[in-house]
Parts: C-alpha cells; structure tokens; sequence
C-alpha cells in the first residue's frame, strides 16, 4: 500500500508526494554540510500529439522507454521522479558548479535523440528543461519546484529541446504576467479599450485608400500598454476572444457611423487572431456583426497573419473562402 501511494505505476519512479518528501530531506542533509543541490524539472514537447495518434496505452509504453532512458544516463546518487503525465523531476545532490546540471540535462535531452518505436513506428522526441539551485535559489521544495518550472517554461518559449537556468528575471516576468492579465481582465469589462485609425495613403496621389483598427489599451493602475505586451497574454488566457468580439464589433459599428456621416468607398481593415479564427463559429460571429451594424460586407477587410493560416490550412482556406464569397477582402499580415 505504501508503495503504492509513492511510486508512480507507470515507470515505478517516486511519485510527486515521495519527491517531495526525499527532496526535502536531501536540502536539510545539504543545509547542514554547506552543499549545493541543484533540480531540474522536464517535459516532453507535443506529448499531447502521441496521445492523439497512437493512444494512451502506446504513449504509456513510451513514456517507460523514456524513463528507462533517463535513469541509463543519471548517477545512483540522483533522484529521479515522473510529478504526473510527461513530467519528469531530477534531483542533483553534490553539485560543484552550475555547469555540472548543464551536462546533465544536455544528456537528458541527447538520450532522446535516438527514435523510441510504437509498433513499426519511429517516434522522436524532444524535451524542455528547466533548472534551478539550493540554496541560491531557495530552500523549500516548492520553492525550487516552481522556480524550475518557470525555467522550463522559458526553454519552451524559446524553441523547445533545450535547458533553461532559472533566474530573478524570469520570476519578474512571471510576475509580470499575472498583473497584466489580471489587469486586462478588468480592463474588457470596464471598457478601457479603444481604437485607432491608422489611414493607409496612395502615395502617387495622397487619397486616404482605407484605415485600419489598432487596438490600445491606457490601463489606469499601469499606464498605456504596447500591443506587443498584452495581446500574446490576451491570447494565451483565452481573453483575446472576447477583446477580438469588441474590435470586431467596435470597428464595424464606426465604420457605419462614417459611412452614415458620407464618407464612403473605404475598406476598414481589422485583426483576427489564431485563435478567433480557429474558433468554429467565427464566420458566423463575423455574419451577425455585419448584420448588426448593417455595414456592406465590401467595406470591411480580415488581416490574418501567415503563422494563423499554418495551423490548420485547410480549415483556415475553408473560412477564408466562406468571407471571400460574402465580398469581406482579406489581407495576409506578417507574411514571411
């Protein structure tokens, strides 16, 4: 019974609970002796795809080929522990300088380069990794384990299949984050949001061809906020559809209201997200703004960017397709 409660059943490796009851024990044995221990916490990139093409008793089967893997390259003195589905969790005790947790997690990530087999299969691997330190770092477990896990989350962002040392800088931009998001949060429901019409000019002739929306945002706790600061947040909390639904709905309805006022023949241009196109309604939700703001489908125009149209392309050729034919133009942004 006990065993059953530490180990995981899978790989028979300490479960999280027994982790973090033998690493705790180890940073008291490293306190007292004046050591280093340094924690490096791993997950596998884009497990999820194995799940979804082979199924979860396969990708059961490779993540033993890999535990099996990592143990062939760890010293008897390392304590290694699966924290729950691809996640992995290593122990160093004895560490001389930062650079030895270098080598071990570039052995970690080289012991994947060879292809593990599902059936006929050759399946390839990589691996993110994030590493931290006691007692520079931290003295509890936790306090490590979430340090590590900013690290790793780090060595996703910029690329995948490399390790990342946890830093102060990384802790201020998690930080960071939750601020902003909670503060965009607030933001959409106490409508801070504006929009700005940047003209697009013939240079031959000077004559304003179309505008195009830009979303801004002047938050009144932390000052007006860079685009390029809150929409990729916006976009990873699941806030950008509903900030995505207001510009739609925001632009479409100025636009009637200059078309109203006599200004006419010019296309107002605005941004879909990845994630408001690959949303399965969104031809729809573009229909009933149209329809609500009673603007000719001819003045309005989709810029969607190159990196959108990849995820899916022929979904995304589908939709675009679906707007071609009701007249909306559609502009590719960011190509290249």
């Amino acid at each position: 019974m006990n065993h059953q409660v530490q180990y995981d059943v899978l790989t028979q490796l300490p479960n999280r609970t027994l982790f973090r009851e033998l690493a705790q024990n180890s940073l008291a044995r490293a306190a007292r002796q004046g050591a280093q221990v340094g924690l490096l916490h791993l997950d596998l990139d884009h497990f999820e795809n194995i799940n979804d093409s082979y199924g979860y008793a396969a990708a059961d089967r490779i993540l033993g080929q890999v535990a099996t893997r990592f143990q062939s390259v760890l010293h008897e003195t390392d304590l290694l522990a699966r924290l729950g589905a691809d996640e992995f969790a290593i122990l160093v005790e004895g560490v001389r300088k930062e650079t030895d947790l270098a080598v071990t997690a570039q052995e970690l990530l080289d012991t994947l380069a060879a292809p593990l087999s599902v059936g006929n299969d050759a399946i390839y691997l990589s691996a993110s990794v994030g590493i931290t330190c006691h007692p520079g770092e931290g003295n509890e477990v936790e306090i490590l384990l979430r340090n590590a896990d900013s690290a790793m989350h780090a060595a996703k962002d910029a690329g995948r299949n490399r390790y990342t040392f946890f830093s102060d800088e990384l802790n201020t931009r998690a930080l960071e984050f939750l601020t902003v998001k909670s503060a965009l949060r607030e933001a959409v429901n106490r409508d801070e949001l504006s929009l700005h019409y940047q003209p697009r000019i013939d240079l031959r002739s000077g004559r304003i061809l179309g505008v195009e929306a830009l979303l801004r945002w002047n938050s009144p706790k932390l000052g007006p906020q860079s685009p390029a600061r809150f929409i990729p947040i916006a976009e990873q909390t699941g806030l950008i559809e509903p900030i995505g639904a207001w510009v739609l709905r925001t632009g479409c309805r100025q636009r009637r209201a200059w078309l109203d006022a006599g200004l006419g023949g010019l296309r107002v241009a605005i941004n879909l997200s990845a994630v408001q196109l690959s949303q399965a309604g969104i031809v729809e939700q573009v229909d009933s703004v149209l329809e609500e703001t009673k603007l000719p489908a001819e003045l309005l125009e989709l810029e969607i960017t190159e990196s959108a149209l990849m995820n899916d392309p022929q979904q995304m050729a589908a939709k675009l397709a679906a707007f071609r034919a009701r007249g909306i133009a559609v502009a590719l942004d960011d190509f290249g």
